[in-house]
């Protein structure tokens, strides 16, 4: 992975991280450090969609997004809730849950959500990286094939 491709993927993450955070907070008026790293990741893994899934519809697109972030929703479940019993949240008294950690409303959310992070993305690359002097994605670099 070349430097400029760490370099992105280092500012969505942080970027993701800082949003997510600040999202739970307007959302329940507080937050868990675990749910910044969750919501870096998510990031991530909406950019990585954004990049190499061009030719596949938007709405496929943030059917994985959805995918991907609830998957990161249940793993951060599974250690931060079940594991250490830090009980950031439960989802149990919501319908259509699994293990209390994920549902199936958060999963509409999510899928809505990455309609707007793919913007975030799409502005990233236009604004940020090339006015950082970022060159442009080589098809060289192996982690843009």
């Amino acid at each position: 992975m070349s430097k400029d491709a760490v370099f992105r993927y280092f500012t969505v993450f942080l970027f993701g991280a800082a949003l997510y955070a600040l999202i739970e907070v307007m959302w329940r008026s507080y937050t868990h450090w675990s749910m910044a790293i969750t919501g870096g990741i998510c990031m991530s893994a909406i950019y990585y969609i954004h990049l190499h899934c061009r030719s596949v519809s938007i709405w496929s697109r943030a059917l994985m997004g959805c995918a991907a972030i609830t998957l990161a929703e249940f793993i951060a479940g599974l250690i931060v809730n079940l594991t250490f019993h830090l009980n950031v949240w439960d989802y149990s008294g919501l319908p259509f849950n699994f293990m209390g950690q994920i549902c199936l409303i958060y999963c509409a959310l999510w899928y809505g959500m990455c309609f707007p992070a793919f913007f975030v993305c799409s502005f990233l690359e236009a604004k940020l990286f090339t006015k950082l002097g970022l060159k442009k994605r080589e098809k060289s670099d192996k982690i843009y094939k």
